[in-house]
C-alpha cells in the first residue's frame, strides 16, 4: 500500500482505480495540523474491483454431431478491459475439466465482447 494522497486540508480523494480486479484495502488518516503525529485516527475499508465477469460458451451447432464436424466455439464476457480467451476440452467421458484436459488454442485476444477464434475437428 502507498500514500495515493498526502495530508492536505482536502476531505476527499478522486481514486482512479484502473488496478486489476480484486480487493483492496483503502484508508484514510486524519491529524490536528497543529500535532506533529503520524495520525490521530484512522479509517479502513475493503473495495473490489470486478475483473471479468458472465464468461460465456455456445457452439455454433448444436451437440451431438458426427465425429469430423467443424465446431465453432464462441466465448465471451463482460469485462472493463480488453480480455483474452483460452479454450480447453476434455476426453471423452471426462467432463470434469481436471488433469486430463488439453488446450485447444493458446488465447485469442479480444477487444470487444466476444472472440470467435476456434475450429475444432476437420
Amino acid at each position: 500500500m502507498g500514500i495515493a494522497q498526502d495530508y492536505s486540508t482536502a476531505s476527499t480523494f478522486k481514486w482512479s482505480a484502473n488496478g486489476v480486479g480484486g480487493t483492496y484495502g483503502v484508508e484514510v488518516d486524519v491529524r490536528d495540523v497543529s500535532r506533529p503525529l503520524t495520525y490521530d485516527g484512522v479509517a479502513n475499508i475493503t473495495y473490489v474491483l470486478n475483473a471479468c465477469s458472465g464468461a460465456s460458451l455456445t457452439t455454433d451447432l448444436a451437440s451431438p454431431q458426427p465425429t469430423g464436424a467443424s465446431v465453432t466455439l464462441t466465448g465471451g464476457a463482460t469485462c472493463p478491459r480488453s480480455h483474452e480467451f483460452r479454450f480447453w476440452s476434455s476426453h471423452p467421458g471426462e467432463l470434469d475439466f481436471g488433469p486430463v484436459v488439453q488446450q485447444l488454442q493458446h488465447l485469442c485476444v479480444a477487444s470487444a465482447e466476444h472472440a470467435r477464434c476456434l475450429r475444432v475437428g476437420a
